[in-house]
């Protein structure tokens, strides 16, 4: 993606050891730049 936003390999896990919880885990995601407004 050449402009936009762009994350990749989003970890996020609360709490340590035997109860740690795994809210995200890899997580990636691209957001475009925007061309034009679409009018609706």
């Amino acid at each position: 993606m050449a402009e936009g936003i762009l994350i990749e390999n989003v970890v996020k896990t609360y709490g340590s050891g035997d109860t740690a919880v795994h809210a995200l885990r890899g997580v990636d995601m691209a957001v475009a730049k925007e061309i034009g407004r679409a009018h609706v």
